[in-house]
């Protein structure tokens, strides 16, 4: 399975012939962290904006961001 890594999290990449689209999520932590795209690029960009939008929320929410398990 192909990853995508960045901060310390890593996500999957799927792809959904029939929508021609790119999507994963987050791998090893309990939330759902999920993001698409319909080209590589698109992807890998929305799974990084994906992870800073959390670790945002987080700072903002004053909750510990999760970690790999």
């Amino acid at each position: 399975m192909k990853i995508l890594a960045y901060k310390e999290y890593t996500g999957s990449i799927e792809y959904r012939i029939e929508d021609n689209l790119f999507y994963g999520k987050i791998s090893g932590i309990k939330s759902l962290i999920s993001y698409e795209g319909t080209t590589r690029p698109e992807l890998e960009a929305d799974f990084k904006t994906s992870i800073d939008d959390y670790l945002e929320d987080c700072k903002m929410l004053s909750l510990k961001p999760e970690k790999l398990s």
